[in-house]
C-alpha cells in the first residue's frame, strides 16, 4: 500500500471466496484488507502469477515420496514472495550445475 491517501469500498464477496481471503491472511499474518490490497496490487502491477499461482494437474493415482511431500508442504507455507525468492534460488542452482 503506497499511498499515502485512501479510498474506501464495499465489495459484496462470496462466504467461501471471503473464508478462503481470510485464511490467507491469517498465514502471513495480516489483516483480510491488506490481503485483497496485496493481491489487486500485484494483478495490477503485472505479477498477475504472485496473485495466481500455476496449477499442475497430478494422476489421482500419483504415489509422491516423504520428499516430495516435504517439499510441497514448505512451498504450501510460503507467501508470495517467499515464493518467488525460493524459484529464484532453485533456479540459480540449477543454472550452476548446468554450466
Amino acid at each position: 500500500m503506497q499511498d499515502l491517501k485512501r479510498s474506501s469500498i464495499t465489495v459484496r464477496l462470496g462466504e467461501a471466496l471471503l473464508h478462503a481471503l481470510r485464511v490467507e491472511a491469517a498465514k502471513r499474518p495480516q489483516t483480510v484488507n491488506a490481503e485483497i490490497v496485496q493481491r489487486l496490487e500485484a494483478s495490477l502491477s503485472g505479477q498477475r502469477e504472485a496473485a495466481s499461482p500455476k496449477l499442475i494437474s497430478v494422476p489421482i493415482d500419483m504415489q509422491l515420496s516423504p520428499e516430495s511431500l516435504e517439499w510441497l508442504g514448505l512451498w504450501d507455507d510460503m507467501d508470495a514472495s517467499q515464493r518467488r525468492r525460493a524459484l529464484a534460488v532453485i533456479k540459480a542452482v540449477i543454472d550452476a550445475d548446468a554450466a
